[in-house]
């Protein structure tokens, strides 16, 4: 009787359990070369079944990550907005580089002319802000004293 009992409990717990998998596979993007495996496989209870999984990632291996790529980068006028130049440039594959633009310089002789006149007006206005505003504050100060 014993018997039969500890076998009917030992088949019910083995019903109540489930294989499964989880850890980490890391492989190459390029070759598809394994280059982490983590995953490791367990009998768990079924209710704890979903908390388990095997997470997908992808990198580059030393030899595919090495190799250099080239990227463009344009150069846009500060000023207008224009791309003045282009040229490439080379990176390793694994820092994953992008296409640039970046803003520097000008495009021509006139826009740098006319960003040196925008930058005079500019401390021009802020200056005589600063005048009218000093006015403009002793005006209100004075009405303000005359009036308590």
């Amino acid at each position: 009787m014993r018997k039969a009992t500890f076998a009917a409990v030992l088949f019910i717990l083995a019903a109540a359990c489930s294989r499964v998998e989880s850890g980490r596979l890391v492989t190459c993007k390029i070759c598809g070369k394994e280059l982490e495996n983590t995953v490791k496989a367990q009998w768990v209870p079924l209710w704890d079944k979903d908390k388990y999984s095997v997470t997908r990632d992808q990198s580059y291996c030393q030899a595919d990550g090495d190799q250099p790529v080239q990227y463009s980068v344009f150069v846009k006028c500060v000023r207008c907005g224009k791309i003045y130049r282009t040229f490439t440039e080379s990176a390793p594959r694994r820092t994953e580089p992008k296409d640039q633009t970046r803003t520097e310089g000008y495009c021509s002789q006139a826009c740098q002319t006319l960003a040196s006149v925008d930058r005079g007006l500019d401390r021009g206005s802020r200056a005589v802000g600063d005048v009218i505003g000093r006015v403009s504050r002793g005006l209100f100060d004075g009405v303000a004293r005359h009036a308590k």
